[in-house]
């Protein structure tokens, strides 16, 4: 493969899935912390690295060399403008609720921020997923300054709102992904994706230790159980749904070697996704035993 289509596939694993892993870790005692950091890194995470994506498969279908500094001007332009129209709109957001504290209009008015905000930074060539994200934590901000009854109360109905339509708009994916990968996975270079699956879990072993080592006060603070945490956030990367999105995403595009790009790519989310899905519970319980002793 190409430099530049390596990358790519380098952009489509990018993205973790907290959905499975995140219930995992709750209900195993003493890692919540831990939890909370795979379901905000998946947050941010899903944002930005759907900007990678699409200034990675610009340059692929436009057949253009890959260049840093260009790489790095599109990046903080579109992820600065997706931050801001964010700010603007859970602001305009925050202030209407003054306005009103029905929950069934607060439900539509969070619906009209989540995909107005998105479609706003889109059509200004930004981030929709960052400036979504944005609004709904200018939102959260805005609840938090007042914890009355009120506030409460919308909250929960939100949070009852989002967990209904969290799932249907999930399986549905998974419904879509069942239908394109099957012909995509009848291929033979297995050996290849499994390849490609562990250096993503070692690329990412790599980071976390990075900033570890950076970052002392992490290592005092969030780290007590060195072993247990670093292991579990080394692991805990699993590869989903927004992976799946980003792939789906590339088979209407000139890619080259499109046919293996796709093929590599859903046999490698499908190996983590079982594979460390599997792992996380089993993980936990070893490493408390070890870390006991």
């Amino acid at each position: 493969m190409a430099w530049n289509v390596s990358l790519l596939l380098a952009a489509i694993l990018v993205p973790t899935d907290p959905v499975s892993v995140v219930n995992i870790l709750k209900q195993s005692n003493g890692v919540d912390e831990i939890a909370d950091i795979v379901e905000g890194e998946s947050m941010l995470n899903d944002g930005t690295s759907i900007v990678m994506f699409t200034i990675v498969l610009s340059m692929v279908e436009t057949n253009g060399g890959f260049s840093i500094l260009h790489f790095l001007q599109e990046f903080l332009f579109v992820s600065a403008g997706g931050v801001g129209v964010g700010l603007i709109t859970g602001w305009i957001l925050s202030k209407l609720l003054r306005f009103t504290s029905h929950p069934d209009y607060l439900v539509m008015l969070s619906v009209l921020t989540a995909y107005g905000s998105f479609l706003l930074a889109e059509q200004f060539g930004f981030s929709g997923v960052l400036a979504t994200v944005v609004s709904g934590i200018m939102l959260s901000f805005a609840f938090a300054k007042k914890e009355t009854e009120i506030e409460k109360e919308t909250r929960n109905h939100l949070n009852i709102f989002w967990n209904i339509i969290n799932p249907i708009l999930t399986s549905v994916l998974f419904l879509f992904i069942g239908i394109q990968a099957t012909s995509y996975l009848n291929f033979n270079q297995w050996p290849l994706a499994f390849m490609v699956f562990l250096l993503s879990v070692l690329a990412r072993t790599i980071i976390v230790f990075s900033l570890m080592s950076i970052f002392p006060n992490w290592r005092k603070t969030l780290f007590r159980n060195k072993l247990l945490n670093f292991s579990l956030l080394s692991w805990a990367g699993i590869k989903g749904s927004m992976s799946i999105v980003l792939l789906l995403w590339t088979v209407n595009s000139s890619v080259g070697n499109q046919s293996l790009v796709i093929s590599i790519a859903f046999a490698a989310i499908l190996i983590s996704f079982v594979l460390q899905s599997m792992g996380v519970y089993p993980l936990t319980k070893l490493l408390k035993k070890v870390e006991s002793k």
